[in-house]
């Protein structure tokens, strides 16, 4: 008769076999979930399920869907085999060929490296290739719908190919665009937000500014157009200056000579181009009449003459002396002396003995005849009087004023409408220049206002600094407190207004060592004051008193009130109305108060506490009370580490202990 022979197993539904309950080798089946599992021990014994449905993880003989991992060493798959997140292989991946007749590898591995071997891939997301991508000579990697850009290298050339709109080459976070002819030799350079810079062999030769472009080296082109206010500039510091700025063409040697060099010089009009000027190569010059035929005013430089027309000439061999030349007084519309082509602008005799100076027919300056120089003004009262602002435009613009006598001063005044009165003045007076030095004086108040801070330097060494949150440094360069007075940033006191609720903070502390101070006060007496008012005084004796002004005794306290603790009942069980630190205090001395509010009466202990650190001793030895008997028994005990004063009130009445202790350490 034929035996059936059967494996440990299980029907019950997500029954799994337990380590203890499989020898090695030994096969359990759960029947109910169609799972198999073996015991495996490498070190650790453990349960392995090797097999299931299709729903539970494990993967059929033949289709399904595996959601687990298959791990193998060899896995052959005779469909298709699908990962809907990664596919993992340790070394080759291989797919039989259409014909069944052998293996296509598609990915191997060498050294190493990881290789996929494929044809064309086309990716509708993102392709990751940390090792890199390599394509064959013309083999292309293409963008677009049509292929419209195109990426490869033909045998000889790295080609970028756009067939569809134009080729841009951004960096979206702000970086730079650099292009290399060689490995680390500059072509192009694209800066964000900057410059972009040609180069030639690696050698800067262009580069775009702000303003336009600078360039290194010569430029050679075909020619150059400049529009109105757009200028060539030659020189360091641009002294040369070539342009026009919309109504004149201009040729300036700004701060220097300005030399031509030819082989003679002719200045013509422009349509008609009538001659107005000839410079010979020998050095004569000739001005020439409206029709730029015959020349009126000539220098002869061999003959060393000039002369005008045939009026007037002068030569080395004889002089001409011009004395009393007269003019009229003129105007300021009309100057008796001015320019042909701007004849509202020159000089006049606006009265006697003065002179004043006109442009485009209004007086702008005059000197009176006290040698008096106005400037905007008709009426000057000092040597220089300017109606206006005055601007020094100079590299080392300086203001200096040159009374250096005794019993004289350099001073600049504030008057306003009046000469009389000096509302404010800087002033250095000569004869105490050396006790007193300079003095501002105002009649008003003097506001120093700067953007960061305001130094105060002495010998060119900064000893204060008031910056611009407020706070004042001194003997440091750094901002603390409100006020800081330092040793050259080291020891120090600074000052915090209002650093904490309704409080200041004084602080000794040294910066430098990063370490509190030892606090010295040195008066003839101290006052402490709270709210306006003396609390505390320490006298010149050195005696201290507290709600007395004039101590009579090292410490004298005026009145004497301690509420250390409260502790208010209204039950008859155990209340704790004391704790202390029995590590920390090893003995105390009580005053205990209790007030009665239920029928007015008061009771007063006075007790001595001691322990060992496990066991309290008390000892009451005074107790008073107002009435019938005690409002309460005290006990005491050590709980979590502190020592506790117990009482049991002897009633339900409203009861309030106050506790004063006096406590000696460990």
């Amino acid at each position: 008769m034929a035996q059936t022979i059967k494996l440990r197993r299980s029907a019950t539904q997500g029954g799994t076999p337990t380590v203890s309950q499989l020898s090695l080798g030994e096969v359990a089946i759960n029947t109910y979930d169609g799972k198999l599992y073996i015991k495996k021990d490498n070190g650790t014994e453990s349960i392995v399920e090797i097999g299931g449905g299709a729903s539970s993880g494990s993967l059929p003989l033949s289709g399904g869907t595996l959601t687990g991992p298959l791990v193998g060493t060899d896995i052959t798959a005779g469909g298709y085999l699908q990962a809907t997140s990664y596919l993992y292989t340790r070394d080759n991946l291989r797919v039989l060929n259409n014909e069944g007749t052998g293996w296509n590898t598609w990915g191997t591995r060498s050294n190493g490296n990881y290789n996929l071997n494929v044809g064309t891939i086309t990716a509708s997301g993102e392709i990751t290739a940390n090792g890199g991508i390599a394509l064959g000579d013309n083999d292309k990697a293409t963008f677009g719908a049509g292929d419209d850009l195109q990426i490869y290298h033909d045998g000889g050339n790295s080609i970028i190919t756009n067939s569809t709109g134009n080729l841009i080459i951004r960096d979206s976070v702000g970086g730079n665009i650099l292009i290399q002819g060689l490995q680390n030799q500059p072509s192009v350079d694209a800066i964000a937000n900057g410059a972009v810079n040609l180069y030639y062999s690696g050698n800067a030769r262009l580069a775009t500014t702000s303003t336009g472009i600078d360039v290194t080296g010569t430029v050679t082109a075909d020619g150059l157009t400049l529009l109105d206010n757009e200028w060539i500039y030659a020189g360091n510091g641009s002294i040369m200056k070539i342009g026009n700025d919309g109504t004149t063409s201009i040729l300036r040697s700004q701060g220097e000579p300005l030399s031509i060099n030819a082989n003679g010089i002719t200045f013509t009009g422009y349509s008609p181009y009538t001659k107005h000027m000839d410079i010979a190569s020998n050095g004569d010059i000739s001005f020439y009449e409206d029709t730029g035929t015959t020349a009126k005013f000539i220098w002869d430089a061999s003959a060393e003459s000039l002369s005008v027309g045939t009026f007037f000439s002068v030569s080395s061999v004889g002089s001409v002396n011009l004395t009393n030349v007269l003019a009229g007084s003129g105007s300021a519309a009309s100057p008796a002396y001015s320019f042909g082509s701007d004849q509202n602008t020159g000089l006049y005799r606006p009265t006697t003995d003065t002179l004043a100076v006109t442009t485009a027919g209004s007086e702008k300056m005059r000197i009176d005849s006290s040698g008096n120089v106005g400037i905007g003004t008709i009426l000057p009262s000092e040597a220089l009087e300017v109606a206006g602002n005055i601007l020094l435009n100079a590299s080392n613009a300086e203001i200096n004023m040159k009374a250096g006598a005794a019993g004289t001063s350099g001073a600049v005044n504030w008057t306003f409408n009046t000469t009389g009165t000096n509302y404010a003045s800087i002033k250095l007076p000569y004869d105490t220049r050396a006790s007193t030095g300079l003095h501002i004086d105002s009649g008003y108040p003097i506001t120093l206002d700067a953007t960061t801070s305001i130094r105060f330097d002495i010998s060119g060494a900064e000893k204060m600094r008031l910056f611009s949150n407020g706070n004042l440094s001194i003997g440091t360069t750094s901002s603390l407190g409100k006020l800081t007075v330092s040793n050259s940033g080291a020891e120090g006191i600074e000052f915090f207004p209002a650093n904490f609720t309704n409080g200041n903070t004084i602080q000794h502390y040294n910066r430098s060592g990063a370490a509190y101070l030892t606090s010295k006060t040195i008066a003839l007496d101290h006052r402490f004051d709270i709210s306006g008012t003396e609390a505390m005084r320490i006298d010149s004796s050195g005696n201290v008193g507290i709600g007395v002004t004039a101590p009579a005794a090292k410490l004298q306290v005026e009145a004497l009130g301690i509420d250390t603790t409260v502790t208010s009942t209204t039950a008859t069980t155990q209340v704790a109305i004391d704790s202390m630190v029995a590590a920390t205090f090893r003995s105390a001395r009580y005053t205990i108060q209790i007030t009665n509010s239920t029928d007015g009466t008061y009771h007063l202990t006075e007790m001595l506490l001691i322990h060992n650190g496990t066991t309290p001793s008390i000892n009451e030895f005074g107790t008073i009370y107002t009435g019938s008997a005690a409002e309460a028994v005290f006990t005491a005990d050590i709980n979590s580490g502190n020592v506790r004063i117990l009482a049991t009130p002897a009633s339900t009445d409203a009861m309030a202990f106050k506790v004063v202790r006096h406590s000696i350490t460990v």
